[in-house]
């Protein structure tokens, strides 16, 4: 995190979203890019809890995602220990595509105020893991 702040003058002019697979997720990063006024999809590990209902956790492996589906909790508590109020948690398992299954969903901590927003932003993700993105050809 300590970079950030000195690229953040850079890219004033532009809309920036901060993705991150689990290996970067942490309450605090989304708490400080919430504070910094960034946008951000951050995938979750599915033994994160969450609040469902009040002084009610449940682990994000418990929710009753499965293949196909898709939730989304909106200014919710997040994390059992220290909890963080005020997140959204999108949640989508992709359907089985011709026979081919994905092995378990997305459960992504986002400020982006929307399921259909948030799993684009996150999508984007995989482009830039295969490689980057290319640019149409001018000719």
């Amino acid at each position: 995190m300590n970079a950030i702040p000195e690229i953040l003058p850079l890219l004033k002019n532009y809309q920036v979203v901060v993705l991150g697979d689990q290996e970067f997720c942490s309450v605090e990063l989304a708490n400080w890019l919430r504070e910094k006024r960034l946008h951000f999809c951050l995938r979750l590990k599915c033994s994160l809890c969450i609040e469902t209902e009040p002084e009610i956790w449940q682990p994000l492996k418990e929710v009753e995602l499965v293949p196909g589906t898709s939730l989304y909790f909106s200014g919710i508590k997040v994390r059992k220990t220290q909890p963080i109020k005020g997140f959204d948690v999108a949640c989508k398992w992709k359907r089985k595509y011709r026979g081919v299954s994905v092995k378990e969903g997305w459960f992504i901590l986002t400020n982006l105020g929307s399921l259909k927003r948030a799993i684009a932003a996150y999508q984007k993700r995989m482009v830039i893991e295969a490689g980057g993105v290319t640019k149409k050809s001018t000719r």
